[in-house]
């Protein structure tokens, strides 16, 4: 399953410098094109300011893991721009997160969890199904797959794998998520996948094709109701940028890296869903945005986004 519309020529017109990388380093893979491009990203207003708020990490505490404005869900945008090891934010975040690795292998964050569902009146680093996974990803995306400690930090996240995929955990023993406690945990078993993803040696495990037959059996059955008010909806069917929680450009991105899900009805009709929206001039036009994104082309919902055409044209890529 392709695009039905060429997208190259309209990134080509465009002048977004994520963008511009993007096409030299992901699309046409082109090293010492992207090399000049780089500086540029490296340079402008929007990249300067996510960093200066990545560098703060692990400050200020994470109260709710949807909050695209913490300094993690900004790493992580970083890394889809195309930033790497070499880029002094992303090794210093690495170099941080290692320190704050506990005894069991688990990355702790800085969370800040009310007394009235668990947790304490100040702060403490602990972790929740639905942080961990953000920082071995991380980590792992970085090049440190063959790290001792992140190898551990692997082993402790296979072990909380459970027959339906990762559920709502955590170190805050008294939290539990709005669900039943048998469920999966959308967003923690999708963040999961997304560390596997970069690991094609666990691709044919049961513990991860277990977790792609939840998020395909939540796809399938999503009008008998939510799980952890995770739908699959008309909401989550709207296209969405950057990948910073559950929605169906993140499920495709996941689950197109595993060749089993790709074999799935429910990616397929996913797939489907997304490429149908393209425009004739190759371009995507988003249907929701983060508001904290007002100003990026990603933003708004009237005007095509390069960014977003970009995350697709890469996406392809997978299929």
């Amino acid at each position: 399953m392709k695009l039905k519309y060429d997208c190259m020529e309209y990134l080509k017109r465009q002048n977004e410098p994520w963008v511009e990388y993007g096409i030299s380093k992901f699309l046409e893979q082109d090293e010492n094109v992207a090399i000049e491009k780089k500086k540029r990203l490296l340079e402008c207003d929007e990249v300067k300011k996510t960093v200066e708020i990545v560098e703060q990490w692990p400050e200020p505490p994470l109260v709710r893991h949807n909050d695209v404005n913490h300094p993690i869900h900004k790493a992580y945008l970083l890394l889809e721009m195309g930033l790497d090891r070499s880029d002094k934010v992303m090794q210093d975040l690495a170099n941080k997160i290692f320190e704050n690795q506990n005894e069991e292998g688990v990355f702790l964050s800085l969370l800040h969890v009310p007394e009235a569902y668990g947790g304490a009146k100040e702060p403490h680093m602990d972790w929740l199904m639905c942080d961990f996974p953000l920082l071995i990803h991380f980590l792992i995306a970085l090049g440190y797959k063959e790290d001792e400690r992140v190898k551990k930090g692997i082993q402790f996240l296979i072990s909380k794998a459970e027959d339906n995929g990762w559920r709502c955990t955590g170190s805050v023993n008294k939290f539990h998520g709005p669900g039943r406690k048998t469920d999966y945990c959308p967003v923690g078993s999708l963040w999961s996948l997304q560390v596997f993803s970069l690991l094609p040696e666990y691709h044919n495990k049961e513990f991860v094709k277990n977790a792609i037959d939840s998020i395909c059996n939540h796809w399938i059955n999503t009008r008998e109701r939510k799980i952890y008010m995770f739908g699959m909806g008309t909401d989550f069917k709207k296209l969405k940028y950057p990948n910073h929680w559950f929605d169906i450009i993140h499920v495709v991105q996941v689950l197109s890296k595993f060749e089993y899900a790709r074999q799935q009805a429910a990616y397929n009709e996913m797939l489907s869903i997304i490429l149908e929206k393209q425009n004739e001039d190759g371009s995507f036009i988003p249907e929701s945005q983060y508001t904290s994104y007002k100003g990026w082309d990603f933003g708004q919902k009237k005007m095509s986004s390069p960014t977003l055409t970009l995350a697709i044209a890469r996406l392809e890529v997978n299929i």
